[in-house]
Parts: C-alpha cells; sequence; structure tokens
C-alpha cells in the first residue's frame, strides 16, 4: 500500500498535472481528497482494518473523477481516477498505463498552449492585420 501511496502523493504534487488540472475549478477538490486518503493511511497503517476506510475513500474518488469527466468534459480526470484505482488494485501494467495517459495529455496541453501563443506573436504572413471596414460597401455607391 506504501507504493500507492507514493504514486499518490507524486500525482498531487507534479507540477505539470496540477497545472494541467488548473483548467477545471475542481482541482483544489481533487488534491484534498486525495491528501485526505493519504492522511487517513498515514494514521492507520497499523491497523489493516483501516485498509476498508482507504479503499471506500478511494473508490469515492474514483466515482467523483468519473462525474468530474463528464461534467469538464475533460478526459483527463477519468485517467487520474482510473491510476488511482489500479495503483491501490495492484495492476502495475494498467496504472503505468494511465500514469502515461496523463503524462501524455499534460504534455499535449503545454504544446498546445505553446503553439497559440507562437501564433499569438508571430502571425502568419498570409493572414492580415488590417480590420475590416466598417463601411465595405459605400465605396460601391455612385
Amino acid at each position: 500500500m506504501s507504493c500507492s501511496k507514493d504514486n499518490l502523493r507524486k500525482l498531487v504534487n507534479n507540477g505539470d498535472i496540477i497545472a494541467h488540472l488548473k483548467q477545471s475549478r475542481k482541482h483544489i477538490e481533487f488534491k484534498e481528497k486525495v491528501n485526505n486518503i493519504i492522511q487517513i493511511y498515514d494514521d492507520n497503517k497499523d491497523n489493516p482494518t483501516a485498509i476498508v476506510k482507504v479503499e471506500a475513500k478511494l473508490k469515492e474518488v474514483g466515482k467523483w473523477c468519473e462525474e468530474t469527466t463528464k461534467m469538464d468534459n475533460n478526459p483527463i480526470w477519468k485517467n487520474i481516477g482510473n491510476f488511482i484505482k489500479y495503483s491501490f488494485t495492484g495492476d502495475k501494467a494498467k496504472a503505468a498505463f494511465y500514469k502515461d495517459a496523463i503524462k501524455n495529455s499534460t504534455q499535449n496541453t503545454k504544446k498546445a498552449i505553446a503553439e497559440i501563443q507562437k501564433s499569438l506573436t508571430n502571425p502568419s504572413p498570409h493572414s492580415s492585420n488590417v480590420p475590416p471596414s466598417k463601411n465595405k460597401g459605400e465605396r460601391y455607391r455612385s
């Protein structure tokens, strides 16, 4: 379980992932939920029955991620939910798959933002910076 807890810590402390999640208003709530799970685990790591409580909280976060995916229309939440789920079930292959999906999603977002910023600072030579005339038809009137 401590390996999974470390995965959660890395998830909420990864600057790229948090920056990506900040596109949603839900990122603070997500961080609080995950930190709560880590705290419950840390407080009860010597108590085997407390694992049930941690697992219940993980299921709650998984459902919350699914709901947030639907509301935000942002699949990163679903990937995060699956990463958390498979980290704690011990399915390393699936956890790694979803971790890569999260990483790729954040990289794609960074790349898109950089391209948008570049196009704003260096407009295409084919685009016109001249605003359209308000009186277009007047020159054809006699």
